[in-house]
């Protein structure tokens, strides 16, 4: 069908060729009715591989992965042949491998959507991608499209071009064939519209609850010294998983011997202790007698002696009633006191899985099943996806829509109650489309590529709705590790050597809490408290790998006593800020500088930073206090002197007293309650008095700071009084401490 010839094929003919044109056709010649010519060889000087032939149509090029792979014998070929109306683009290829390919680059606006849709009859399996043209070839949405049946079919797809610096990202569509066969496609469209994704992207203006901030904890024998910022920890790399409490495979009397979970038991102890709740990973460090020796050698990791030192592969078929009773066994022992369960941990890890998701999917069902069915009130997690690889979350999803069906259930239920995402440091240098030289290490402004400029999340919540949403992409969405390893190079020495900063970390860490709420991020668990250096080699020569970014440190390293560091004291400090408050917009400015505008009642607060450069801003009226990372506060009427580590410039701590006429009165006798209102910027507003915790009497409105309520009392006893101060658009509500007053 004919949707737009209005270029010249002189045009197409020059896309063709490499060179990228700006158009308002997003896409021409997607009904391949302007014929082309023969395609062109795809490998270069002796590199063998595939033959091509045929006709190709104007403006679309082929594609093909099979070069220096001497393959002769193997033949791609393209033709027009008769589509949906008119002409359609054939692709035939006799290469197993599937690397017969058809594509068609174009410019992305920075920032604007793009919905792509085109009609496909296949007799393979076809993959689909809108992505950016070049290395790391990184993909903005993904889909695999099974077999048609000798039928068309109209596929959807959308996603967002990278906020980049540049005009224009060079992008395009591409279609892979996934094997042996014939695929026809016709009808390709891709429609442009504006970013719409201004301010706080993904996240409707909610208050920050005390539990988005989670830790791990590896090594330490007590509780972080960070108080009750912490509100969840995740179980994993702690010793306590399943390899660890069964290193050899359990009678059904020691899969429920009290002694084999002491281990555990003391750590979810701690944690509650602390205020904490927990996250139990169930898989993916099983023991090795319970996968084949064979995937534990592609999935797995060993020592230098042979040993096995992690296990990621899948559970042995003869194996899997091993893996129910353990899943059995623990949330039966910890019913209501694990709240929640991750399946799986980075799956993405083994080649196994990524060639055949539907192993994954199998065990992570099982898992699914039992919980609910021992603990229905459990929240369950998906396995950990990476946040920057679509086509594994792809081709996962597509598993899982199958194996729903099989079941006759709605896939949402299977997907589990919140979705698992890793995004760590280095997914940066997968985003830097403005100058690609540059690697996660050099990138000042990391944290908002990754969470903002890129889209990530939000073509992570696309990437959800490609199989019939079903509330799959509103689920909640858990990162359940993250944090800043070796590549980010934060803190080099004089000598360019990595070395522990993490005075500089703390300013990475506290704009990342900010950046990843502001994205969508429910919850976020930072990976690790008590991290250690990584080292490489064998003794002697043994070198330093990388200085991840901890917030507790030992000044020994393995003396296991940690003191909390710079970047420990920004997470309590910034869990401070955000607890209870409403995240209403985050956005920068042309200099560079970025503003997170917090709300508590009317008042307003700020927290702003400028990853490149020093800069001073204006204060906004009445916020006269700068708080900063270590915990400190200074007040001044001054424009605020901006750096890359965060500061909230708010009004200064309002304190709400309140006072009686007599401590003591008799039944109806009349009682004047007095609050004073102090501190503050020019505090306004209204007080609500209180009752045992109920309000009693109308709002009364301030007076140069006070406000007073006469009452009596009907009947007698002891009855605790307070007043809540309203706040203003500077000033937040404060309530008081209670008063005693006895009535006779």
């Amino acid at each position: 069908m004919r949707h737009n010839t209005m270029w010249s094929v002189a045009c197409a003919a020059g896309l063709m060729a490499g060179s990228f044109t700006a158009s308002a056709a997003v896409i021409d010649n997607g009904d391949f009715e302007l014929a082309g010519s023969a395609p062109t060889w795809p490998c270069s000087g002796a590199q063998d591989g595939p033959a091509y032939g045929g006709q190709i149509a104007a403006g679309w090029d082929p594609n093909s992965s099979g070069c220096s792979t001497n393959k002769p014998a193997y033949a791609v070929n393209y033709s027009l042949v008769s589509g949906v109306s008119g002409m359609a683009q054939q692709v035939s290829s006799n290469v197993p491998g599937g690397e017969a390919g058809l594509q068609r680059w174009f410019k992305l606006k920075p920032g604007n959507r793009y919905d792509l849709s085109f009609a496909v009859n296949s007799d393979v399996a076809l993959y689909v991608q809108l992505r950016d043209w070049g290395p790391p070839y990184t993909n903005l949405v993904n889909k695999e499209i099974k077999p048609t049946g000798g039928v068309w079919k109209t596929v959807t797809l959308s996603g967002y071009a990278p906020k980049a610096a540049s005009e224009y990202v060079e992008g395009g569509v591409f279609f892979a064939l996934r094997g042996a066969g014939t695929v026809r496609i016709d009808n390709v469209v891709a429609v442009e519209s504006a970013d719409a994704t201004t301010g706080v992207s993904g996240r409707v203006a909610a208050q920050v609850p005390a539990n988005y901030f989670g830790l791990h904890v590896h090594r330490d024998a007590k509780w972080p010294t960070m108080g009750k910022a912490v509100a969840m920890e995740r179980i994993w790399d702690t010793g306590q998983q399943w390899r660890n409490l069964f290193p050899v495979k359990p009678t059904a009397a020691e899969l429920n011997d009290p002694a084999k979970w002491a281990a555990l038991d003391a750590r979810l102890n701690r944690a509650a202790l602390n205020g904490a709740e927990a996250l139990m990973v169930l898989g993916g460090s099983a023991p090795d007698w319970a996968s084949a020796p064979a995937d534990i050698d592609k999935c797995g990791s060993r020592d230098q002696a042979g040993a096995v030192t992690g296990n990621s592969a899948p559970i042995a078929e003869a194996n899997l009633g091993d893996w129910q009773a353990w899943v059995r066994a623990v949330v039966t022992r910890y019913r209501g006191r694990i709240k929640a369960y991750e399946v799986w941990n980075e799956p993405y890890q083994c080649p196994l899985f990524l060639s055949n998701p539907d192993l994954l999917v199998k065990q992570v069902e099982m898992a699914r099943a039992i919980i609910k069915e021992v603990d229905p009130g459990a929240t369950v997690l998906t396995p950990s996806f990476k946040v920057d690889d679509l086509q594994w979350l792809d081709r996962y999803l597509l598993a899982m829509q199958q194996l729903a069906a099989s079941k006759g259930l709605p896939w949402s239920t299977l997907v589990g109650d919140v979705v698992s995402v890793h995004a760590y440091d280095f997914t940066v240098g997968n985003y830097l489309y403005a100058d690609r030289v540059h690697t996660a290490a050099d990138d000042p402004q990391s944290v908002e590529t990754i969470f903002q400029r890129e889209h990530q999340l939000l073509n992570f919540r696309n990437q959800l709705r490609q199989y019939g949403d079903q509330g799959v992409a509103s689920k909640p969405l858990w990162v359940t590790e993250w944090g800043y390893l070796g590549t980010s190079g934060i803190g080099k020495d004089a000598y360019g050597q990595r070395n522990t900063n993490d005075v500089v970390g703390a300013g990475f860490l506290a704009r990342s809490l900010v950046m990843m709420w502001a994205a969508g991020v429910d919850r976020a668990h930072y990976y690790a408290w008590d991290q250690h250096r990584e080292y490489e080699g064998v003794a002697p020569n043994v070198t330093e790998k990388a200085v991840p970014l901890a917030l507790g440190r030992e000044v020994v390293q393995t003396d296991g006593k940690y003191l909390i560091t710079a970047a420990g004291t920004a997470f309590v400090q910034v869990a401070k800020w955000m607890t209870g408050a409403e995240l209403i917009d985050v956005k920068s400015d042309a200099q560079g500088t970025w503003v997170a505008t917090l709300r508590r009642g009317q008042a307003l607060s700020y927290i702003v930073w400028n990853p490149a450069t020093n800069v001073y801003w204006p204060r906004p009226t009445g916020l006269t206090a700068t708080s900063v990372l270590d915990g400190t506060t200074t007040y001044s009427g001054s424009s605020a002197l901006i750096k890359a580590a965060p500061v909230l410039l708010a009004a200064p701590p309002s304190v709400v007293s309140i006072t009686s006429s007599a401590s003591a009165v008799a039944v109806n006798a009349p009682v004047t309650f007095t609050v004073q209102v102090s501190g503050g910027y020019s505090p306004k507003g209204q007080v609500q008095f209180t009752r045992n915790g109920f309000n009693f009497g109308a709002p009364v409105t301030l007076t140069n700071g006070r406000a007073t309520y006469t009452t009596t009392f009907t009947s007698t006893g002891n009855f605790q009084v307070g007043a809540t101060y309203s706040g203003d658009t500077v000033n937040p509500p404060v309530k008081s401490a209670s008063l005693l007053e006895t009535v006779k």
